[in-house]
């Protein structure tokens, strides 16, 4: 994703009809990487989460949800 990122970096100051459509090429591949990423970062955190409760760690489980709901200021 970082190379990618970087590529998207240098082809946003190009003015051609190319360049624009490979800007957007890899905007949407950029975009959907960091999707599944975020994604699956979602299901490993409930799939954590449902081992608590499986395990009766109540507290453990609302301490995680606690970490993950904080509003950062």
């Amino acid at each position: 994703m970082i190379d990618k990122t970087e590529e998207r970096r240098q082809r946003k100051n190009v003015n051609t009809d190319e360049g624009r459509q490979k800007y957007r090429s890899l905007n949407n591949q950029l975009r959907r990487a960091t999707d599944k990423a975020r994604e699956k970062w979602r299901e490993e955190q409930c799939s954590e989460l449902e081992q608590y409760v499986k395990r009766g760690r109540m507290d453990l489980m609302y301490r995680r949800v606690a970490e993950l709901t904080k509003q950062k200021k």
